[in-house]
């Protein structure tokens, strides 16, 4: 066996030489790509001729009759190699040829076969066969690595003269300078491979809608507009082999941490320019050159003010931001908010509680305004939820600044921030998202004050209420009794409303939480249920009590209820709690603007007795946005000591707007009971705007009991009126529309700024005795001049609902109506009237 071998080896070696030149003059797949043909040095020829075909060894078949190798030495497969083929991408050896390679030489035998395996392959990437000469040493070339290139444009500098790449900083470093532009490149790679692509986030812009690539310019450049974000991506096989990290420096943060593969780096809605960018090619999977916890910073709400005497404000906060002012008692308007680079689906939806409005009846969202602009008129609560997928991964909180109060503490949600029937501007705002579940940005105590109740049905304002088992308002959707009810109640507030299970607005009769009901055909209850009677009162409230005064001790109060008022400041609430206040009238009580006086039902202004013919118990001069609330004035007609006079009023308005008087008694003044009209006749100053007498009894005051003297927007709803006896002094009506007038020719003349429009009675009772004669004791008059038809004191007025016991005149209005009222005397009339479904004794037509 040995002497065979010693025959068959030499000739086996030389067939294998033969071969690997073919190999590598033809360039087949034998060897790894890159290997030159002209590294090989040559082989002499074999003795034995070499084939002119594709030379395939078959299992079993004989190269000669020489030489033969068994079935155990041969190729299990077979081993093709294809004449003049072009070398593929990738040289792939079959297992038997790749895993095990035979050699020998002629002077040493080896008793078994040399195995080079894929060990011992070079890190140079040089094959050595084992036992073969040094000229057969084959070298692999390393391909040329990839690499990033970037340079950016800078300001006051322009384009940077070299490329920065792989990791090197493009920008500058403390000077304060902005990035306009970049451009970006890849080297070391055909076209055909792959490209990098980029956007940025401009100045003023915004992100770009299209990505560049391979060198062109993403920014602007001669606009001065700086660079504040930036996204990198690899595209092709590139993408394949290679991460791209990146980051950069902002504006008032320096270097943030690294993004990679398209993810934003820097910030949104801060106005922060890009300083500096680092950018590094990493093998695909390899560690990150850092952190990349926050490689972005993106303000995910945004909002601002319409602020008082200000306006818009310029700019839009963000994240916690304060919106709004400080220190200078301003109020807000109206309010924009909106989401920002967010990350989920959804919206974020607001509402605010206006002044004089109340909640508003539908969210707005997304950059919609709430609120009103150019009314005047201020916030004083606010909602806000999120809807949609940004629900489920975030909690929205907020918290106002308002007047009197401070900083409330934080609401999330939906929650009510804020104040209701306090009449307290907010001054501020502050909204921030954060992650579902972190904790709130601060305290979340005290962020809405309402007011208190006793639990049940209330009416009060005109409107219907219920107080809960804990005394607070009922809102949203409730079934009480089989019946559906919705409820927004607020001191404009909307009104329940009742419906069927079918959706249709509940009429008539019904029992609910024991109370009966009875509601008309737009859903609104009627006035038959209990007064609201407050009975609960934040401590911070400013009380009289805490002034000095002292209920039921027959001292004087007077200088109490002033130096609380003082102390509450312009707004706030004054608080009365139940009992009997002696109130001096030449002094009396002086609100400011912007405030409430809250009494208990039974809270009682004892008026003392003077000889002074003129006096206003509570008097409102010059102001805006005050609204008065329960408790009784009990006048000194019938202690008075004097004899002259007709001007003692308990409640004086003088030439102020949007002032409210609700569930109050006034009665015994020695003038009258609400007198509504200006300080001076002559003066430009108009007179009042916007008064509502709501839910009230003036009664037996000595001259009348409600005189309209100059007013504008004059609402009168669910009065009681009532004057049992004579003895007073002309007019002696119940309410009495009376501009005041100069004579000119003999003649008295209204001029027009004093002539009183738009006034509204409804819903109320006015009983007077009968008439002792003409002119006097009137439920209801406009002026009584008789002789000329052209003097007109009243325009636009409406009486619907009513009940009047004795005479109604109507002798200097124009353009009035009166509908659905029954007058128990004669109805006067010397101007055109328009009457609908009015049952009168008489009418007289003038």
């Amino acid at each position: 066996m040995k002497e065979r071998l010693k025959k068959e080896i030499p000739l086996v070696c030389a067939i294998c030489l033969i071969l690997l030149f073919m190999a590598v003059t033809n360039s087949v797949f034998l060897c790894p790509i890159g290997v030159m043909a002209d590294e090989i040095t040559p082989v002499e020829e074999a003795e034995s001729v070499i084939p002119s075909e594709d030379v395939v060894l078959q299992e079993g078949e004989p190269l000669s009759e020489e030489a033969m190798l068994s079935e155990e030495e041969s190729p299990s497969e077979d081993i093709v190699l294809p004449e003049n083929e072009p070398p593929s991408e990738e040289v792939v050896l079959p297992e038997e040829i790749s895993s095990e390679i035979i050699v020998s030489s002629e002077e040493e035998l080896l008793s078994e076969n040399v195995v080079l395996q894929e060990k011992e392959l070079l890190a140079e990437n040089v094959l050595l066969i084992e036992g073969a000469p040094q000229e057969m040493m084959l070298t692999v070339p390393s391909p040329e690595p990839v690499s990033i290139q970037y340079r950016t444009h800078i300001q006051n500098i322009g384009w940077e003269r070299d490329w920065r790449q792989n990791g090197e900083m493009s920008g500058t470093s403390g000077r304060a300078l902005r990035l306009e532009a970049i451009e970006l490149k890849l080297s070391g790679i055909a076209p055909e491979e792959g490209s990098v692509e980029y956007r940025t986030h401009i100045q003023n812009i915004g992100w770009e809608s299209t990505w560049k690539h391979d060198g062109g310019m993403s920014g602007t450049s001669g606009r001065a507009l700086r660079l504040e974000a930036i996204q990198i991506r690899l595209t092709g096989n590139v993408e394949s082999r290679y991460d791209i990290y990146y980051r950069v420096h902002v504006q008032n943060i320096g270097w943030l941490d690294w993004a990679k593969n398209g993810e934003k780096a820097g910030s949104a809605g801060y106005a922060y320019r890009l300083e500096g960018i680092e950018v590094k090619l990493v093998e695909k999977g390899a560690e990150a050159p850092g952190s990349t916890e926050k490689p972005f910073l993106a303000d995910l709400v945004q909002y601002r003010s319409h602020i008082q005497n200000v306006g818009w404000e310029s700019t839009w906060k963000h994240d916690g931001g304060m919106s709004g002012t400080s220190g200078r008692a301003l109020r807000l308007e109206g309010l924009y908010v909106r989401l920002n680079e967010q990350p989920y689906p959804g919206s974020i939806e607001y509402r605010t509680h206006i002044q004089s409005i109340g909640w508003e009846s539908t969210w707005k969202k997304n950059g919609e305004m709430s609120g009103t602009s150019g009314r005047a008129l201020r916030l004083e609560a606010m909602q806000i939820r999120l809807t949609g997928e940004m629900a489920d991964h975030y909690d929205v909180y907020y918290r106002v600044h308002a007047q009197n109060l401070g900083w409330m503490g934080w609401a999330k949600n939906g929650e009510m921030a804020g104040t209701e029937w306090h009449s307290y501007r907010l001054e501020a705002l502050e909204i921030k998202l954060v992650e579902k579940g972190a904790s709130a940005p601060g305290a979340t105590e005290n962020h809405y004050l309402g007011i208190k109740g006793e639990p049940g049905w209330y009416r009060a304002f005109g409107k219907t209420y219920r107080f809960d088992e804990n005394g607070d308002l009922m809102r949203g959707w409730y079934v009480l009794d089989g019946l559906n009810i919705f409820t927004n109640p607020s001191t404009a507030g909307n009104r329940y409303f009742f419906d069927r299970v079918n959706g249709e607005m509940y009429t008539g009769t019904c029992t609910v939480d024991g109370a009966s009901i009875t509601f008309a055909s737009d859903g609104v209850a009627d006035a038959k249920l209990p007064d609201i009677r407050i009975t609960a009162v934040p401590d911070y409230v400013i009380n009289v009590l805490d002034y000095g005064a002292t209920a039921g001790d027959g001292t004087d109060d007077t200088a109490a209820f002033r130096n609380a008022i003082a102390a509450c400041g312009e707004g706030g609430t004054v608080y009365v709690p139940s009992g009997k206040y002696i109130i001096r009238p030449t002094t009396g009580i002086r609100p400011h603007s912007n405030m409430n006086i809250i009494m208990e039902r039974d809270a009682v202004l004892e008026v003392s007795a003077t000889n002074s013919a003129n006096y206003d118990v509570i008097r409102l001069s010059y102001l805006n946005n005050v609204h008065i609330f329960g408790g009784q004035i009990q006048g000194e007609w019938k202690r008075h000591t004097g004899t002259s006079g007709e001007g003692g009023n308990g409640i004086g308005i003088y030439d102020s707007t949007n002032v409210s008087v609700s569930y109050m008694t006034v009665t015994n003044n020695w003038g009258d009971g609400i007198y509504i009209s200006t300080n001076v006749d002559t003066d430009q100053v108009y007179g009042c705007d916007g008064i509502r007498i709501r839910a009230c009894n003036v009664s037996d005051n000595r001259r009348t009991n409600i005189s309209i003297v100059d007013a504008d927007n004059v609402m009168i709803d669910s009065l009681t009126c009532i004057r049992s006896a004579k003895g007073g002094t002309q007019p002696e009506c119940g309410i009495n529309i009376e501009p005041n007038y100069i004579w000119q020719n003999g003649q008295p003349v209204v001029a027009a700024d004093k002539v009183c429009k738009h006034i509204t009675i409804k819903h109320s009772t006015i009983n007077t005795p009968a008439k002792g004669y003409s002119n006097y004791y009137f439920c209801f008059q406009t002026v009584y001049w008789p002789y000329d038809k052209n003097f007109i004191t009243t325009e636009d007025l409406q009486i619907y609902n009513c009940s009047f016991s004795g005479d109604v005149g109507n002798y200097s209005g124009r353009n009035c109506r009166i509908s659905n009222s029954t007058i128990g005397g004669t109805l006067y009339l010397f101007q055109n009237t328009n009457l609908s479904n009015v049952n009168a004794a008489g009418i007289w037509r003038g």
